[in-house]
């Protein structure tokens, strides 16, 4: 019986301790959001143009800082797939050296660049 009261003790602090960080990246999120002007359940939706992409672009940075994986933040930015995350994440840092993207279009064809 008391293995049973020790491990459901450590499973409510573990479950405290996941709430927290759950709270305190919505927060974070939230925050990138409204610096890019664009609120948080849009940045989440599956719209696709170019202001809401930068702002989830900043989300997803934002808790990638954070310390969260890909694909959990696939699945806060509305079920996304972490391959879409690491694009994303990858342009994002091509957006914040200055150049446009990271690959380049030429006759109809995707051409990748040096990073």
């Amino acid at each position: 019986m008391m293995r049973v009261a020790s491990a459901v003790s450590w499973l409510a602090a573990d479950r405290a301790v996941l709430f927290e960080e759950q709270r305190a990246a919505g927060e974070l999120a939230h925050a990138a959001a409204d610096a890019c002007g664009v609120p948080l359940a849009v940045v989440i939706g599956r719209r696709r143009s170019k202001s809401v992409g930068v702002a989830r672009a900043a989300v997803a940075s934002a808790l990638r800082g954070h310390g969260w994986t890909l694909v959990r933040i696939g699945r806060f930015l509305g079920g996304r797939d972490h391959s879409s995350i690491a694009y994303l994440l990858q342009a994002h840092a091509w957006r914040q050296a200055g150049a446009s993207a990271p690959f380049k279009v030429w006759k109809g064809e995707r051409h990748a660049t040096k990073f």
